[in-house]
């Protein structure tokens, strides 16, 4: 699929689709340029000269990879889950990424409010929101009662199951930015994503941290947001 830029549509990138004689790929191949669009039109211009997916047998769910994503053989129609998710992580994981393990959340909660993000471009407010509130459901009913930034993470690197563990690196963290979305306001928070994305001096092919995040919405929104990501991110469970 030849993806056209939106900065010069005479030039285009190739996104190469690998996969086995008789899988359908059509879901991904239709929707991806679309997917592109929409991620290029929130956060910044696609990132790279090229990208891709190639499915892996014997391989369950999907990794991203900066350009190329692996995901399984089933994996060309779940346009709900594993192709916006992994793909979000071109913005967020490979062009920026976490500055130390403390600061997962900067590429699975972000990846995750992804996928919830292109179902309400495609499908409207209504399946956005149900996807929020999967994810809160996921994350009240599994919570391990530990913050989503730990700052000894930063030095002493935990089990690979509490690193990534889904009810708070991915469910939590995709639902703070949902809340933090309707604390500023949705044009201040779509303003701050894009700013932090198109960052080119700070975080743009760079690593970042909660701290530096905290900063750019901050400046963004013309008010110190430090209260929120101290209360939502730093500090364990939820009120009751």
């Amino acid at each position: 699929v030849w993806w056209h830029k939106m900065s010069n549509p005479n030039d285009s990138i190739p996104i190469m689709l690998y996969y086995y004689p008789g899988e359908n790929i059509s879901p991904t191949k239709n929707a991806i340029s679309d997917m592109t669009t929409f991620y290029s039109q929130l956060f910044c211009e696609h990132p790279f000269e090229k990208n891709g997916f190639a499915s892996v047998a014997g391989f369950l769910g999907a990794m991203e990879h900066q350009i190329l994503t692996t995901i399984s053989t089933t994996g060309w129609s779940s346009l709900d889950y594993f192709i916006p998710h992994e793909y979000g992580h071109q913005w967020f994981g490979d062009m920026i990424t976490c500055g130390t393990w403390a600061d997962i959340w900067l590429n699975e909660g972000f990846a995750t409010y992804c996928e919830a993000l292109y179902a309400e471009h495609m499908f409207g407010y209504a399946t956005y929101k149900n996807k929020v509130t999967s994810n809160s459901s996921v994350y009240l009913s599994q919570n391990p009662g530990w913050a989503i930034y730990n700052p000894s993470w930063i030095n002493t690197t935990p089990p690979a199951a509490e690193l990534f563990n889904a009810a708070i690196t991915y469910y939590k963290g995709s639902c703070v930015l949902h809340m933090l979305r309707y604390t500023i306001g949705g044009s201040l928070f779509f303003a701050a994503l894009k700013s932090y994305a198109s960052d080119t001096v700070n975080f743009k092919y760079k690593c970042a941290v909660t701290d530096d995040f905290t900063a750019k919405i901050s400046s963004v929104a013309g008010q110190d947001l430090s209260w929120f990501i101290n209360q939502w991110v730093k500090q364990p469970n939820h009120p009751e």
